[in-house]
């Protein structure tokens, strides 16, 4: 489950904006590369080609793949994955979404099932069916991803313009209400700054917002509105980190790096690199990786103060782009790219 700071430190990110709104007025605030020498390759992994990665501790992790039924799991900080069951025991459909809330309690989005969600409470050794086939009538093909703000309340974005929610830990699942439904519209990265207020990106240049949980969500930008970010219009949103309600940074696959510190009144492209998913470790520390539109190449961009400035990081003799990565803790995370299982430690 990807870490979110709920509303911790928002003292501090206030005290850094005032301190860098100068530097703001630049156009690209990202600076020269360094070495990205606390990251470190720590296994191979075969059997399947890695999509996500998830770490609710620092030993026990797991890892999905977009083909084949591919699961793996460690209990040694990485160093060594065990293969799962495939929870649809097919061996055929990939996986892009993974979410624990827990060493044991999990759940996996499977790709081209009519948007079925698995449930495990055992560290993936049997897996049972958490969001059926049938709720995906209306479109739904494949899970983008999936956060729960507690264990009873979670949220699925979605293909086809559907954001499906739970609110009693799995056991059913219905479609959130949107105000400006768009079926062309696929939705990807989620954030809560608290347990009421939240985000949702995708394509089209689509950004929404929830202030009741995720029931309910508002359009705060699309590709046919004209706002404060209509530079991104077209553009694929792919993660969104809110720190709190008024600070909220956003990565483009193909428009670059966004963040607000008015709610999103006003924007300020923070770079012109492609990104793609967002990692904080504290809540002024992250990370968000790379595409692979850049040159001289690099892995990462990394922010210390709360994603106004970023620096290059690229990894010695690594010329491959992260699939995901997750920060576990301060000065802890893990990543994974085509079969590389990679470890930051600071």
């Amino acid at each position: 489950m990807k870490t979110e700071n709920m509303n911790q430190g928002n003292l501090l990110i206030s005290t850094i904006f005032f301190a860098t709104i100068l530097t703001a007025c630049k156009k690209d605030k990202t600076t020269a590369t360094s070495a990205g020498d606390s990251w470190n390759n720590i296994a191979t992994v075969q059997g399947g080609l890695p999509s996500r990665i998830e770490f609710p501790s620092e030993n026990v992790g797991y890892m999905c793949g977009s083909d084949h039924g591919f699961m793996a799991k460690t209990v040694n900080g990485g160093v060594t994955w065990n293969a799962l069951p495939d929870p649809e025991n097919s061996g055929i459909f990939g996986m892009y979404a993974l979410c624990f809330l827990n060493d044991s309690t999990g759940y996996v989005g499977i790709n081209g099932t009519g948007g079925r969600i698995y449930k495990t409470t055992n560290g993936g050794q049997s897996w049972k069916v958490s969001c059926p086939t049938a709720i995906g009538v209306e479109g739904v093909t494949l899970v983008n991803d999936i956060h729960f703000t507690d264990v009873m309340h979670g949220i699925a974005t979605t293909r086809y313009g559907r954001i499906l929610r739970t609110a009693d830990g799995g056991e059913t699942w219905n479609f959130a209400t949107i105000d400006h439904y768009f079926n062309l519209v696929d939705y990807y990265g989620i954030s809560f700054a608290d347990q009421n207020t939240g985000y949702v990106v995708g394509t089209l240049s689509t950004l929404l917002k929830t202030t009741d949980g995720g029931a309910t969500w508002i359009t705060l930008n699309n590709y046919n509105t004209t706002t404060t970010v209509s530079t991104l219009n077209g553009g694929q949103l792919y993660d969104v980190h809110a720190f709190n309600s008024d600070n909220i940074l956003i990565s483009s696959r193909t428009g670059g790096l966004f963040r607000t510190s008015n709610g999103g009144t006003s924007w300020t492209k923070i770079s012109n690199i492609y990104c793609s998913r967002i990692g904080f470790d504290s809540p002024t520390h992250g990370f968000t990786s790379v595409e692979s539109n850049n040159t001289p190449f690099v892995n990462f961009l990394e922010t210390s103060d709360a994603g106004f400035t970023w620096q290059n990081v690229t990894i010695p003799n690594l010329t491959i782009i992260f699939r995901d990565f997750v920060m576990v803790k301060p000065g802890v995370g893990f990543g994974i790219n085509d079969h590389l299982v990679y470890k930051y430690k600071k």
